[in-house]
């Protein structure tokens, strides 16, 4: 491979890695926002229920 063929794959290479790190990132973040939804949930209802 030539220099500029090595670059492109790198580059590739890269950009793919930061796709799979974002989409990981992605799920962590909904996992989150979930919990919070809950515990969103569960307080509204002890202080609508005591």
């Amino acid at each position: 491979m030539n220099m500029q063929q090595d670059d492109a794959l790198q580059e590739n290479i890269r950009r793919t890695a930061s796709g799979h790190a974002l989409k990981k990132i992605q799920v962590i973040v909904e996992e989150e926002q979930k919990k919070e939804a809950l515990l969103g949930r569960v307080l509204h209802a002890f202080l609508l229920y005591g």
